[in-house]
């Protein structure tokens, strides 16, 4: 992104490195007046926002939770023949 025309319009930095970035000038100011539903974000989620990214500037909240994937395990075990899977893990 440095580099300058990286064409991202929305990146999803991982919270230990946004204030690194944010220092660094890698990402523009928000225009809040362009994102009226701010207002509408959970504040608790905002608050650990504030703590990379002072004045929620630079950031907010895209997503939050738990991600899961789901695999088929016959068409798995075809690609990856010595692979162990194992169920719930």
């Amino acid at each position: 992104m440095l580099t300058g025309s990286s064409g991202f319009d929305v990146v999803a930095p991982v919270a230990p490195y946004m204030q690194r970035e944010i220092r660094s000038g890698a990402y523009l100011v928000l225009d809040k007046k362009q994102l009226p539903n701010l207002a509408n974000l959970d504040s608790a989620l905002m608050s650990r926002v504030a703590i990379n990214d002072p004045g929620i500037t630079n950031a907010v909240v895209y997503t939050w939770g738990t991600f899961g994937i789901g695999y088929n395990e016959k068409k798995v075990a075809e690609a990856l023949p010595n692979t162990l899977l194992i169920a719930g893990a």
